[in-house]
């Protein structure tokens, strides 16, 4: 009888190998799809909140930006109130106030209007009237005085204009800081070799010359709304210091304005500030808000 011995060939242990090495690959390409996906919920999350604090920086920019707007803008119709609505009560020129900002094509209309396209927030604006202690006292038109007027007692001053036109009769006023003080500025009227114009002399004896024979002369802000020669911003009344303006002058140089906290008999009622509420309105911020508005000098 034969025996034979059967003599494995290793084909076996080459499949085993075989086998785990396709584990092994398949393992690392599920490993790697595991690794990407991490990497893109991450990369996904982290690109989330970059345009979240974008957005709400965005926002954040934009009302203030409107609230900007809106206080020049507010400001300069309750200053132009101020000198020519001629109110008799605190109640009538909030009612023209609010006319004004609310009604019609009034300035809330035209300002939705201006920024709707270029802006993602959406404005209201009211008026809800001017504080009983922000309540102020307005001339306008006040011919410049032959002698001498003391405008209220030591008040805050929010503007004092000077509305000048010169004939060639060579005339002059004179505005005091305070009362009978010293520091004065004085504004004659002079023919120069191109038309007729004024010279401006400071406190300090400096000299400016205005080349119009009209000319609107601010002595809170500065401003002088003519040609001049030399600086001419004459910033003599700081709206933040209780003052008592006296003008001296003759009653053919024009005429003055004034805004006062001084309770003035004779003048109309204005405003120091105005209370409005804003509504803001966007995809990121919903909310209302009251603030103040203040026309001069200070925040109070």
């Amino acid at each position: 009888m034969v025996s034979r011995r059967l003599q494995s060939n290793g084909d076996g242990g080459n499949d085993r190998g075989r086998d785990r090495a396709q584990l092994i690959l398949i393992g690392a390409i599920t490993l790697a799809f595991i690794i990407l996906g991490l990497v893109v919920v991450v990369n996904s999350v982290l690109l989330t909140e970059t345009l979240s604090s974008e957005d709400s920086g965005r926002s954040g920019s934009d009302a203030a930006t409107v609230e900007y707007d809106i206080e020049q803008g507010i400001a300069g119709i309750a200053h132009r109130g101020n000198l020519r609505w001629g109110n008799d009560t605190p109640s009538d020129y909030n009612e023209k106030l609010r006319a004004v900002v609310e009604d019609g094509n009034g300035f809330r209309r035209q300002y939705q209007n201006v920024t709707g396209n270029s802006r993602p927030v959406i404005v209201d604006i009211s008026v809800d009237g001017v504080p009983e202690d922000q309540q102020a006292k307005a001339k306008s038109d006040e011919p410049i005085p032959n002698g001498t007027v003391n405008n209220g007692s030591d008040s805050k001053v929010g503007h004092l204009s000077l509305n000048l036109q010169y004939d060639g009769t060579g005339d002059n006023v004179t505005v005091y800081r305070n009362g009978t003080g010293s520091e004065s500025i004085e504004i004659t009227g002079a023919s120069l070799p191109d038309g007729d114009g004024f010279n401006i002399t400071d406190e300090d004896g400096e000299i400016c010359t205005v080349r119009n024979e009209r000319a609107e002369i601010d002595l809170v802000t500065g401003a002088v709304n003519a040609t001049v020669d030399g600086s001419c911003d004459r910033q003599f009344i700081d709206p933040d210091v209780p003052t008592s303006p006296r003008i001296e002058g003759d009653t053919n140089m024009g005429t003055y304005d004034i805004v006062t906290r001084a309770d003035l008999s004779d003048g109309s009622d204005a405003a120091w500030a105005v209370d409005v509420t804003v509504t803001y309105d966007s995809s990121d911020v919903s909310y209302e808000r009251p603030y103040r508005v203040f026309l001069y000098g200070d925040r109070s």
